[in-house]
């Protein structure tokens, strides 16, 4: 096999989940504020009751219907930009502003987190990705769901990862992979 690949867990998710569930709140409530402090006739009055029920309705289809899905949870980040774009129309561009950061925000919290390990490099998921050439790795391991890159800098990079999502991975094919790979770099 000339690539793998190893899913990582997101450490992040969780926080970032409790962060949107509160921030969606904060949004229902500053819509509904906004909405009862204008007159009913305004097109104010109208954009901030449509710029809440945007947010509400994902966030109670998120609670009551299939929780676990993330396909739910990421209804609640889309929801965001559109009520960032409500939140520009009535005049609160600040808001608006920051509500779209942290919507772009959410979308790269909540990627998957992938190796690959290619014959020619290692792609590891870093903000923007990183590429590391297997002339850098001094050593890789993987050994009990634990995967360790010791690089000749000194620098160590070590994950514990979850079976569940790495279910069709050979540990010792991969392994045996890594020391073809970094023998290949030696003997050139």
């Amino acid at each position: 096999m000339d690539k793998f690949s190893i899913i990582l867990p997101n450490e992040k998710k969780g926080t970032y989940k409790i962060l949107t569930i509160l921030i969606s709140v904060i949004n229902i409530v500053g819509f509904t504020y906004l909405s009862t402090r204008v007159a009913a006739d305004s097109s104010v009055h109208t954009l901030s009751s449509i710029g809440g029920a945007i947010i509400f309705t994902p966030l109670i289809s998120y609670f009551f219907y299939n929780k676990g899905r993330e396909t739910n949870f990421f209804h609640i980040v889309f929801s965001f930009f559109l009520a960032s774009i409500f939140w520009m129309l009535v005049g609160f561009y600040l808001i608006g502003f920051l509500l779209l950061v942290f919507s772009i925000m959410g979308y790269i919290t909540m990627r998957k987190l992938k190796i690959d390990f290619c014959v020619d490099f290692i792609s590891y998921p870093s903000l923007p990705r990183k590429k590391m050439e297997w002339n850098e790795v001094s050593n890789l391991i993987l050994k009990d769901n634990i995967l360790t890159i010791d690089f000749k800098n000194n620098k160590l990079i070590q994950h514990t990862i979850n079976e569940n999502e790495n279910k069709g991975l050979d540990e010792t094919a991969f392994n045996t992979f890594v020391q073809q790979q970094l023998n290949n770099i030696t003997q050139s």
